[in-house]
């Protein structure tokens, strides 16, 4: 979910502003949820008035993962004038006091100003969903599986080549500090790969991919 910060308005001023109809208030008890990971976009923005939420996640391999707080000031739920679904699922960790409005994805009933930012709103969230998901797949399970998934991830960033990609391959004390895992963790799970026939070194820097065996082993560790 996206978030940021803003100044609370006082109820009356909105009411001056804008249609009070679409304009509510919403609390949430301990442990009752705003959103869904993946659920249907929302059809308000909200504003959080008091009280803390979390965001939480599950990982492909079934594991729950906190990736944030939010609490006063914080205003929540930007996909709803993007039209797409919530990052995260978003939990009251307190009693909770929101302020939502009502808002709308279509270019149509968007402000002129809110238009010329959409792109860039949109490529926010795009960065921000890919850093949560490098916080939550890159640094959990064991030393294998998090190499393994490293090299899925950098083959989607190469150019297309078939099944064999030229991928940029970070240097070992890189991919330590990348996946928390040790230099000599590091080390040995790229020889391990190379041996395996997964990689192969082209020059410091660069090496090539076996898309197929890397599907098939990243397979057989999840």
């Amino acid at each position: 979910m996206l978030i940021t910060t803003w100044a609370a308005p006082r109820p009356e001023a909105v009411g001056r502003r804008d249609d009070i109809s679409r304009v509510r208030k919403l609390t949430l008890a301990a442990g009752q949820r705003l959103c869904r990971q993946g659920g249907r976009p929302l059809c308000r923005v909200y504003l959080v008035r008091s009280g803390i939420l979390r965001f939480e996640r599950v990982t492909t391999t079934g594991e729950r993962c906190i990736v944030g707080l939010a609490g006063r000031r914080a205003l929540l739920g930007m996909e709803a004038m993007l039209g797409l679904p919530s990052l995260d699922e978003v939990v009251a960790c307190t009693t909770v006091r929101l302020f939502g409005v009502a808002c709308s994805p279509d270019p149509d009933t968007l402000p002129l100003g809110w238009l010329r930012g959409r792109t860039a709103l949109l490529s926010c969230h795009q960065s921000l969903r890919e850093s949560r998901d490098w916080g939550c797949e890159l640094t959990r399970g064991g030393a294998r599986l998090r190499t393994l998934r490293l090299l899925n991830r950098l083959v989607m960033l190469a150019a297309p080549a078939g099944q064999h990609p030229v991928i940029w391959l970070p240097r070992r004390d890189e991919i330590a500090a990348m996946l928390d895992i040790t230099l000599e963790t590091a080390s040995r799970q790229i020889s391990a790969l190379r041996r395996e026939g997964v990689i192969l070194t082209l020059s410091p820097g660069r090496a090539t991919v076996d898309l197929t065996r890397l599907t098939l082993t990243l397979a057989a560790v999840i």
